[in-house]
């Protein structure tokens, strides 16, 4: 059924083959406008709609770009913008037709991030917050583009339908965990199947099939240039054209390929979902009771199907240091060099493994304990100015079963934190944002640490007193501690003098931040690197601050190719890049979708070339070994392809083929 509803726009031309006919058109083509901030296309319906018993609406997107564009779907039940109560996104392929589903099941309560869809239609996700009355009185529809692309090229957009068909959510994964909806090559139907893939793969793992590669040393350095001087330990060290190497213990300089999510799997929820699943055992050691769970229930039991998978697989009742054995394996055989964050910390031990052959690893420090927290661009940011900031990172440390990592060669380093809120994903003034969050909060409080100092920093700078401060501001404060309290603050009415205000604030609190990380990681382990924050938005303040006190600024990058960074004043790391297909039995492509697994693995080639043409990168480090849950890890329901290992603990042959010829080039390429 189509809306029946002529199309406006925001920000870009439309072209309109049948304009002026009776009927809707049944396309239109949308060429953008690159100086805008954002642009759109809007349906309006001739009356309000209620779609709450109907399955889903559809669009048609046939980019004709040279880049993918990530666009929102917004159903409204009034007018303006604040009338939107719910917004699915996603991200058109360049030079692909894909047709897009906005179900009207509430994924949410589902457990999951993306749902299953409709035969050849990819899903869009959701915004994290649902309202009632979902699909009912649906005034219009709004094709948004927060980002609208620079050259401009032309998008062509079919008039959305709306299907009556609702999806079923029976029996929607079989006893491996895999998708029943689909069929693909590497589908596991039986035991036997997994018996066979672990045999056909053990030539090249178990047998240690070959001879070490010459040219690499024990930790995966390069012997092809003279040796550096030997700590010990890794170290940074800056290259003659400006760029930078890692340099391994033996001397040896390293460019870290890295693979993340090497440990632990979150499972997926069961409990209040019991119909998803075809077969299930009744018990035993893959079942595990956990709170804080996505979906129909705050908490309850759920399963890991890797672990289950595994141990039928290998005939092991627990399955854990085969797995990670076999990772090892495939890491050596494949080309990386690195086990990257989110990994098990069983790396630094050494030992319970079958394979001898060590991979230096990274350590993810996840800081425990409470204290106070500020809220930026809806995401909560510690306030590195409350002390137990810094007791609680230090007690982390001591408590992290790592003290025989401190003398391990094999760590690289540390990563502390991970994407942060420095700035917003989107909007005019990023730079704002944090210290617009710390003025907003209430300096009178028990929590109020970084607006009591932010208060202090601005007596200190107009120290001739609060009248110049209102002059500067435009403000009428009567003193400084009038400014304690929250303060209702607007990037629209800022002066000149408060917005530069505002962005060194953010600047101090991000040196009180890292200053503060290095000086814990520094009294629990001076041996090794720290790693950085894992940035994913962040200000020039945030950059500035993480180089003056971390070893290496990390970024969490994820899209077609390495951007232009700018001049970084110490070396650079990927910590995470990925990409993702939903065509062997996912219902999401992740992050950064791609068509299919030759896509894939096409991207990551491409990628990691990108990154080793700029010099001041020593690593790049995929995100991650395995797939997520298909019907979403249990705390948060995401479901992507992000794995180069299936849920039968399979690899994708077409990325690991990619992995090998791109991974063993990256030597020859950096070294001439």
């Amino acid at each position: 059924m189509a809306l029946g509803a002529q199309p406006g726009s925001y920000n870009l031309a439309l072209s309109e083959p049948d304009a002026g006919g009776a009927n809707p058109t049944p396309e239109v083509e949308l060429v953008f406008d690159t100086g805008a901030a954002a642009a759109g296309v809007t349906w309006t319906l001739p009356s309000p709609q209620n779609w709450a018993s109907d399955g889903a609406f559809g669009l048609t997107f046939q980019n004709l770009g040279s880049n993918g564009i990530e666009f929102a779907v917004e159903l409204r039940n009034g007018t303006g913008t604040s009338a939107v109560y719910q917004r699915g996104w996603g991200v058109a392929i360049e030079g692909t037709t894909q047709t897009f589903v906005f179900s009207f099941t509430d994924a949410a309560r589902q457990g999951m991030l993306a749902l299953p869809t409709y035969a050849g239609c990819i899903p869009t996700l959701y915004a994290p917050t649902l309202t009632s009355g979902f699909g009912a009185d649906v005034t219009a529809v709004n094709l948004h583009f927060d980002a609208p692309p620079t050259p401009a090229w032309t998008l062509i957009v079919s008039d959305p339908e709306v299907w009556s068909a609702q999806p079923s959510f029976v029996g929607l994964v079989d006893g491996f965990g895999q998708y029943t909806g689909r069929t693909w090559p590497e589908k596991a139907s039986s035991q036997q199947d997994l018996l066979d893939q672990a045999a056909a793969e053990a030539p090249a793992l178990f047998l240690d099939a070959g001879t070490p590669d010459p040219e690499l040393d024990d930790f995966g350095g390069t012997t092809r240039v003279a040796t550096r001087a030997a700590t010990g330990y890794f170290r940074i060290e800056a290259d003659s054209d400006g760029g930078y190497w890692l340099v391994d213990p033996l001397g040896n300089l390293f460019f870290s390929i890295g693979m993340d999510g090497i440990g632990p799997r979150p499972g997926t929820l069961v409990t209040g979902r019991e119909t998803m699943f075809e077969d299930l055992p009744d018990g035993g050691p893959f079942f595990h009771l956990e709170t804080g769970t996505y979906g129909p229930v705050s908490s309850g039991e759920t399963f890991d199907f890797v672990w289950s998978n595994a141990g039928a697989k290998y005939e092991v009742a627990d399955p854990t240091q085969t797995l990670y054995d076999v990772a090892l394996r495939r890491l050596r055989a494949w080309g990386f060099n690195t086990v990257g964050a989110f990994s098990t910390d069983d790396y630094a031990q050494g030992s319970g493994y079958s394979y001898s052959t060590r991979v230096p690893y990274t350590v993810y420090v996840f800081r425990t304990g409470v204290s106070a927290t500020l809220l930026v661009a809806g995401r909560a940011m510690p306030d590195p100015y409350d002390p137990a900031f810094a007791a609680n990172l230090a007690g982390t440390l001591q408590h992290s079963g790592l003290s025989s990592a401190i003398t391990d060669p094999y760590l690289m380093g540390y990563f502390v934190d991970n994407e942060l809120p420095w700035a917003p994903y989107s909007g005019p003034n990023p730079r704002l944002a944090l210290g617009t969050a710390v003025l907003e909060s209430d300096g009178t409080q028990d929590g109020g640490y970084a607006k009591r100092k932010f208060v202090e920093i601005l007596s200190s700078e107009y120290d001739g007193g609060v009248a110049n401060l209102n002059m500067a501001w435009g403000t009428s404060y009567g003193n400084f501690n009038a400014m304690l309290p929250s303060i209702s603050m607007s990037d629209a009415g800022l002066t000149a003098a408060a917005q530069t205000d505002l962005e060194a604030l953010s600047g101090a609190f991000a040196q009180q931040y890292f200053s503060t990380v290095q000086t814990q990681l520094r009294a629990f382990d001076s041996n090794h690197l720290y790693l950085g924050a894992k940035f994913s938005a962040y200000t020039p303040e945030a950059l500035a601050a993480c180089a003056l006190y971390a070893d290496v600024i990390s970024f969490d990058i994820y899209q077609p190719a390495l951007p232009d960074t700018g001049s970084l004043a110490k070396p650079a790391l990927i910590a995470e890049y990925s990409f993702g297909a939903a065509d062997r039995g996912m219902f999401w492509g992740g992050i950064a979708p791609v068509g299919t697994q030759a896509d894939r693995a096409a991207s990551y080639s491409a990628y990691l070339n990108s990154v080793l043409a700029n010099h001041q990168f020593v690593g790049a480090h995929w995100y991650q070994y395995w797939d997520e849950p298909v019907l979403g890890r249990y705390f948060d329901g995401e479901n992507g392809n992000y794995g180069f290992v299936s849920v039968t603990d399979d690899p994708y042959p077409e990325m690991v083929t990619a992995a090998q010829a791109t991974n063993a080039a990256v030597y020859p390429t950096l070294v001439q």
